[in-house]
């Protein structure tokens, strides 16, 4: 034992000997547009290795003392060698090393073009990833008319998006639903509880935030495993060694509401204490007026007419928001970093609604005056330390908070807060043109001997036996519907890398994880004791603005009508002269109780992954992850005949036991081949599990959430091939397949069940269950091309494309087994871009395609509800006046592609909505002080 301490204490010795007798060399390497990640720099004649990150900055320690040889290397670039001489325990700073590209051609292109620039560190970063990913640079991002995290990732290979009021709000990758796709921000995902979902709107994250964004479609382990689809990255920005200061201010008009856009952000970046401590700040606010118009159909049965709505929209969005992201050198071997954002969405936003219903044979004027807002507070903090060059690790503490809810009226107390919503009513009222039953139909369902109508001409043909007047339109009521949703969530993370020798690295961590979500909801409805009409309040015109559906030449503004004031709408909760009465409908009183709840989840996480570089053109990425789920949920159970809600609650746990393995051929340099097979699941939505309970015993209906569903899971096979025809021009074609199983849809199943003072009968229960298997595969392709080697002007010119082919399958009990596909499962996605670099002056014309998809099942297949295909097509251009002064210039949706659903698959021409935008476009400028 004796012995064994002095081994010990002299091995201490020698490795403390051995450390002390070795330096640390840094700096960043870049080119004349900024820096380059993942260069390689290697100590000439040593086993002493890295590479720089995503902002170009290296750190190479334990490096022997004395002259060394740093040979610094990066594809397009030329090789530089640097000797350096190294001191016992000291720093050695090289500050900026700049490489030049490999031909004279091609550094004049990327010094004239900051968008090559970032698509060719695009290019490098999926070249020399371990898996099949896809990566979008801020360079791109700043040249495409994008305003938030969705519209910027969406034209990416693989990516859909999904719309509200014209701009971008969620997105999917490979076409499976929203809620399969993880969106992390700085690798850690960000769930959202609204409307009880996972899903995070993307819409509250400024696109100016964003340095890269990675999509990822075959993870590894050390990645989260909870995406089918794939995952996003939002990697925002971080400090470099440089300097800088930059504003951009823009405005603009929206073309449908005839009023303002402003766009404006600021970046300030340096560096202190000798460029120990490194930070960089950005803020970012915007506020446009938007406008839409709609027509909405509704449908019976037998394919009649039951409603038609009238719809304008006019309102305001704003976003404000602050990112951060700062790095402190401790030492040589630590470094403190943090990254985060705050930022909030307001939507202020008026809709006038009329309402024509056939089948009860009235009139309703709606009119929605609200303002919803979301929050967003994401921060990390985190330390990495260098035991040596082959062992480093990376311990990190993530905290999240996201809102939602409502801040309308002003005149309402908090607590009364909500959709708030005026709705005149005239009963009675009788329509021509109607069959002999009494129905309505369009021409491509008229019966025999019955003229429909068109389905971009619906009139409601008022009988003038029957004649709307503001006299007879009694005041029905005021409403609020308040709701509240309180996401939380904490993790900490620790990750270790080690390298076993030259060809085999090896990661290992773990990672805890602490989630709630709150979801309160309340309703508040004002009514008057004496009859009030719509002849009673002040009226202005209907505000046309930029014409109502012009789209469709007009057609409804012969029966447009004049509408209440806004000032008096939102007075109407507490008109006096009719002495309104409050009703409350709450967890207390009501089956509102149902939509109350809140769920807490453990997360309990742990992975092993090595990288193994069989063969200098031969890399394997396989492991294991382990992630186990321990749920709570809190609710109501509503029973209407008692009259009263009980609260429940329940319990739920499970592992996730997920291999995964990627295998990377590279026959030459510039062409690679991946094939990866990943398990990867979902975890239930919120309301989901929610254990809430609202029984109807006249109807003899349930409804229920499911606190012990099981996770979504797939089997995934991935075969990906790229080549690389040169720094800026890229082919790839890929495949995939994934086998689901687990699959969660609401079912529907009867029983017999018997409840405190209510008799014993056969119930219809409505419950999501893990019923359905499912498949999906599809091919990807991708081409961009720099034309680059053409002669003179003509070598400015660029394009890109990629398309996306997918097919699902899955079934429903409801359906007697007829397959159908998955929703939100479009089998085309195009995009394409043309652009323009040279001498200052940069253009891209973008556009993007989307086939029809189904939207949400109905127990007949022929009332479907299907969303038609999107085209949009968007202009930017920007010139640069000198280094410092850049103009630019962009036009959003220049075709005026409409948002378009529609009743049963292939008929499109029986619409449930179609709303136009309009086009919006700004200027502005960019200016860099330093």
């Amino acid at each position: 034992m004796k012995r064994l301490r002095y081994a010990l204490f002299f091995s201490m010795v020698l490795v403390t000997a051995s450390r002390a007798a070795t330096g640390t060399i840094d700096g960043i390497v870049k080119d004349e547009s900024g820096g380059l990640p993942l260069a390689s720099l290697v100590v000439e004649g040593k086993d002493i290795g890295t590479s720089s990150d995503r902002n170009g900055r290296f750190r190479l320690r334990d490096v022997p003392v004395g002259q060394q040889v740093l040979i610094i290397s990066y594809i397009g670039y030329e090789t530089k060698k640097i000797e350096v001489d190294v001191e016992a325990g000291e720093v050695v700073d090289l500050g900026s090393v700049a490489l030049k590209a490999s031909s004279i051609s091609m550094q004049e292109i990327l010094v004239e073009s900051s968008y090559r620039h970032g698509e060719n560190r695009a290019r490098v970063m999926e070249k020399e990833s371990p898996t099949i990913v896809t990566v979008l640079a801020a360079d791109a991002i700043g040249k495409l008319p994008d305003r938030n995290a969705a519209e910027a990732i969406q034209r990416m290979p693989g990516v859909q998006m999904e719309r509200d009021q014209g701009e971008g709000r969620y997105v999917t990758v490979r076409s499976v639903p929203s809620s399969w796709t993880a969106m992390h921000i700085n690798g850690t995902r960000i769930p959202d509880a609204r409307n009880g979902s996972r899903d995070i709107a993307l819409d509250i994250f400024p696109s100016q935030f964003i340095e890269y964004i990675e999509v990822t479609k075959a993870h590894t382990p050390d990645q989260e495993g909870d995406a089918i689809g794939g995952s996003v990255n939002f990697l925002t920005r971080m400090p470099t060694s440089e300097r800088r200061l930059e504003f951009n201010f823009s405005g603009g008009l929206h073309g449908q509401s005839k009023s303002g856009i402003y766009d404006n952000s600021v970046t300030y970046a340096n560096q202190l204490a000798d460029g120990k401590v490194r930070f960089v700040l950005l803020g970012a606010a915007s506020s446009r007026d938007w406008g839409s118009d709609n027509y909405e159909v509704y449908y019976q049965d037998d394919h009649s007419l039951d409603e038609l709505q009238l719809r304008d929209y006019l309102g305001n969005r704003s976003t404000y928001g602050v990112n951060w992201g700062a790095e402190a050198d401790l030492s040589a071997k630590t470094t403190l970093y943090s990254h985060g954002m705050l930022s909030t969405f307001s939507d202020d936003e008026i809709r006038r609604r009329d309402r024509y219903r056939f089948g009860s044979r009235r009139y309703e004027m709606a009119f929605t005056a609200t303002r919803y807002r979301s929050s967003l507070q994401a921060g990390t903090v985190g330390l990495k330390h260098h035991f040596s060059n082959a062992l480093k690790a990376d311990w990190s503490l993530f905290a999240n908070r996201s809102t939602y809810g409502y801040d309308s009226p002003d005149n309402l107390p908090d607590s009364q807060h909500g959709y708030y919503a005026v709705t005149f009513r005239q009963s009675g009222i009788e329509f021509d043109g109607l069959t002999q039953d009494g129905k309505k139909f369009l021409d491509i369902d008229a019966p025999a001997g019955y003229t429909g109508d068109p389905y971009d001409n619906i009139q409601p043909q008022v009988s003038a036996a029957t004649p709307l007047r503001n006299e007879e339109m009694k005041f029905q009521n005021a409403t609020s519907s308040f709701y509240e949703t309180v996401g939380n969530d904490f993790a900490t993370q620790l990750d270790f890398d080690y390298k076993l020798n030259e060809r085999v690295d090896f990661k290992l961590g773990g990672k805890y994880r602490w989630l709630r979500a709150d979801i309160d909801r309340a309703y508040f409805t004002w009514t008057y004791e004496n009859d009030a009409y719509l002849s009673d309040f002040p009226l202005e015109s209907y505000p046309a603005n930029g014409g109502f559906l012009t789209e469709i030449d007009e057609v409804y503004d012969p029966i447009l009508r004049s509408y209440p004031t806004l000032e008096s709408i939102n007075n109407a909760h507490r008109n006096e002269a009719f002495g309104p009465e409050l009703s409350e409908q709450n967890k207390d009183n009501s089956s509102r109780a149902t939509s109350v709840f809140e769920v807490q989840e453990n997360q309990y996480a742990f992975y092993a992954m090595p990288n193994w570089h069989i063969s200098d053109k031969l890399q394997l990425v396989a492991g294991l992850r382990a992630e186990l789920t321990d749920a709570t949920s809190n609710s109501y159970a509503w029973l209407a005949d008692a009259g009263r809600a009980v609260p429940t609650g329940a319990g739920n746990d499970y592992l996730a036991v997920l291999p995964m393995a990627t295998l990377t051929y590279r026959p030459q340099e510039r062409f690679n081949v991946r094939a990866a097979v990943s398990r990867a699941y979902v975890r239930p939505n919120f309301l989901d599990i929610a254990p809430f309970e609202s029984v109807d015993e006249v109807e003899a209906t349930i409804s229920r959430g499911n606190p012990d569903l099981d996770p979504t899971y797939a089997l995934n096979y991935d075969l990906m091939t790229t080549y690389y025809a040169g720094s800026l021009s890229a082919f790839s074609a890929g495949a995939f397949y994934k086998d689901i199983s687990d699959y969660i849809s609401s079912g529907r199943t009867q029983r017999e069940l018997s409840y405190p003072g209510i008799e014993t009968q056969t119930y219809t229960i409505s419950q999501p269950f893990n019923l359905e298997e499912a498949w999906l595969w599809g091919v990807e392709f991708a081409y961009s091309q720099s034309l680059a080697f053409l002669p003179g002007l003509w070598n400015g010119l660029g394009f890109s494309v990629n398309y996306t082919y997918t097919q699902s399958e899955t079934t429903l009990p409801e359906r007697d087994g007829d397959p159908i596909p998955l929703q939100n499962q479009s089998p085309h996605t195009l995009n394409a871009q043309l652009s323009y670099e040279k001498s200052g002056l940069s253009m891209r014309l973008a556009s993007n395609y989307r086939a029809p998809f189904i939207d949400s099942y109905n127990e007949r297949s022929s009332q479907d509800r299907w969303r038609d295909r999107t085209f949009q097509m968007d202009f930017n251009a920007s010139y640069a006046l000198t280094d410092d002064i850049n103009l630019y210039f962009e036009m959003i949706n220049l075709n005026n592609d409409p948002l378009r659903y529609y009743n049963g698959k292939n008929q499109n021409n029986r619409p449930e909505q179609a709303e136009w935008y309009s086009r919006r476009g700004s200027m502005g400028i960019h200016l860099s002080m330093f």
